[in-house]
């Protein structure tokens, strides 16, 4: 089953960053096998985007979108987790996918969300850099985020850990070629664990420290899905393609 999720997402302001709200959009395909103790789900990530956000004054003013590449979300080292599914009284299907960590690993992967320092970092997108890459738009009024107040030095990378925790709750019973329904996203969770600073080096401590402190931590406010079936042998390209943004 591929799946799109667009989770509708508030997020407070800070020095740097100002307050506002958008979509994120969040593709998965998962695989389902019915066992004695139930349906089993294993589900890898596909595809992410990010909304927009606004520096305020302080922070320069321009708009900055954080883009992870396509092309990482087919990499072998990319992760699978795991989830059960059940069926509703109605008869539709309920999937909890499991908790998707991308970027890192967690001994309790439902702990308290750890600070930037405490985050165990993985590569996930296999290009040498803990975390996942994502490259900040650039051009036509957006701007890479600034590592300090002065705006001396930006960056051009930031390596992202991100948890999701969600359960997808579907009224149609079956299991329908396609189908719709609401999605209870439980845990959001970000950090920038590192960052490269644009025409240098990688960022320092206090630099990383500063672009994570200015991340959007985002308020959950309602999310809904749409899925499809899908041959084994689909990629993320095709799980994408097949259920774009509208």
């Amino acid at each position: 089953m591929a799946t799109h999720i667009v989770i509708n997402v508030g997020w407070a302001g800070s020095l740097a960053l100002m307050g506002g709200n958008g979509e994120v959009h969040v593709w998965t395909k998962s695989q389902f096998a019915v066992a004695a103790d139930g349906i089993h789900v294993t589900s890898r990530s596909c595809g992410s985007r990010l909304p927009e956000i606004k520096l305020s004054i302080l922070g320069g003013g321009y708009s900055v979108l954080p883009e992870i590449p396509d092309t990482i979300w087919d990499v072998a080292a990319m992760p699978t987790f795991t989830g059960l599914a059940t069926r509703s009284p109605s008869g539709g299907l309920v999937v909890s996918p499991g908790v998707a960590l991308v970027g890192l690993s967690m001994a309790d992967p439902l702990a308290a969300w750890p600070i930037a320092n405490g985050v165990v970092g993985v590569d996930h997108d296999a290009d040498g850099n803990l975390g996942i890459t994502a490259l900040p738009r650039q051009g036509g009024g957006f701007m890479a985020p600034p590592t300090s107040l002065s705006q001396s030095t930006r960056v051009d990378k930031l390596f992202l850990s991100i948890r999701t925790v969600m359960s997808l709750h579907s009224d149609t019973a079956g299991c329908p070629e396609q189908d719709e329904g609401t999605a209870d996203v439980t845990k959001f969770d970000n950090h920038v664990i590192g960052c490269h600073v644009s025409g240098g080096s990688d960022c320092t401590t206090a630099e990383r420290d500063f672009v994570d402190g200015n991340r959007t931590v985002y308020t959950i406010m309602g999310a809904h899905y749409t899925s499809q079936r899908v041959s084994d042998t689909a990629t993320c390209a095709d799980v994408r393609s097949g259920l774009p943004i509208r």
